[in-house]
């Protein structure tokens, strides 16, 4: 479950959602594949937790992604967003929404901007691909890019305009 975690992880959520994570992490520690750090662990190398990430089957990578999803979904709008994203639930477009409006209540544009980027990404449903492009527009316009903004709005009568 560590590799779907990313490239570091604490101790606290391991202990929150495996029985024994100290059963689980000594090998990796005295392999050297993982080493500790102040605020938990993290790989050795990107290549080795990308290795065994996909040594994992996609359905219990999928699993993985759900059980670390709920457990950050009260905790990190961003985090939950992206483990629904990584499971491919169709759940991770509000999730990113979400993550998009906090980042924005926050003035963090940039942020706000790359979770509706993100969203607009795997959006499906037109009218909620409106909606997006309609946020996209109005967080482009606030932030002083009205090029930008205009070609957004543009995407959104593109969109409120299909069948």
């Amino acid at each position: 479950m560590a590799s779907t975690l990313g490239e570091a992880f604490s101790h606290e959520v391991l202990q929150t959602l495996l029985v024994n994570p100290n059963y689980l992490l000594l090998p990796l520690l005295d392999q050297q594949f993982i080493e500790a750090t102040d605020t938990g662990y993290r790989f050795s190398h990107p290549q080795i937790r990308k290795s065994i990430y996909h040594n994992i089957s996609k359905p219990k990578r999928d699993e993985y992604h759900h059980t670390l999803a709920r457990y950050f979904q009260s905790r990190d709008k961003q985090r939950y967003a992206q483990h629904l994203d990584a499971a491919d639930d169709p759940a991770a477009v509000n999730a990113y929404l979400h993550a998009a409006q906090a980042e924005k209540a926050g003035y963090h544009y940039a942020a706000c901007l790359r979770f509706l980027d993100r969203a607009a990404a795997l959006c499906i449903d037109t009218q909620q691909c409106y909606e997006i492009a309609l946020q996209r527009g109005e967080l482009l316009l606030e932030s002083n890019t009205p090029l930008l903004a205009i070609q957004a709005f543009e995407q959104a009568f593109k969109l409120s305009t299909e069948p």
